[in-house]
């Protein structure tokens, strides 16, 4: 397959899911590892997507920023926000990973969810992160539940506000039993 035939294969699939890692695009496209960054890096440079660490993800649909969260009204910061993708096309914008996660399980869960990292905000794929849950550290939403690229970053913040750390399961069953949210 042309390089420019796997780029648009690669939109392609970002407009059926909100991200994607590269290892998979590699195994798909049988190309290794470095064929796919260097596809991901021109599509960035044309601002077809957003990278993230170990892939991509699609540019918000939305052609006006979203101000305030979908599920508690809040002020978005956008290096704290999360976006969920819902099966249907839609996104719904939330101001931290805790709304995004509560949003996903409110709409019975599927699509993709993007969280930021804690650290420095760059989106993560929720199905990929790390999550500090009941910390000490006092986020936007409560209960308390951060989100990590890195599980060496997510330990040291643990070493200081304590707290429980989670895979995405973990940390939407948290959700469920914190909040008493149904579960989808």
């Amino acid at each position: 397959m042309k390089r420019e035939e796997r780029q648009r294969e690669i939109l392609n699939l970002l407009d059926r899911q909100a991200g994607i890692s590269a290892g998979d695009l590699a195994r798909q496209f049988r190309v290794s590892r470095m064929t796919i960054h260097r596809d991901l890096s021109s599509l960035l440079s044309q601002g077809l997507l957003l990278r993230i660490r170990g892939g991509a993800v699609t540019r918000g649909r939305s052609s006006a920023p979203q101000e305030n969260c979908s599920v508690c009204a809040r002020r978005i910061v956008p290096h704290q926000s999360s976006e969920v993708h819902c099966l249907d096309g839609s996104v719904d914008i939330a101001c931290c990973a805790a709304c995004g996660l509560r949003r996903s399980i409110e709409r019975g869960g599927g699509g993709q969810i993007l969280v930021g990292d804690h650290i420095s905000g760059r989106p993560v794929l929720a199905a990929e992160a790390f999550f500090l849950v009941n910390s000490l550290a006092s986020p936007c939403c409560q209960p308390s539940l951060l989100s990590f690229a890195s599980e060496n970053e997510v330990s040291l913040f643990q070493a200081g506000f304590g707290g429980s750390i989670a895979r995405l399961e973990e940390a939407l069953e948290f959700l469920r039993v914190a909040e008493n949210l149904d579960q989808a």
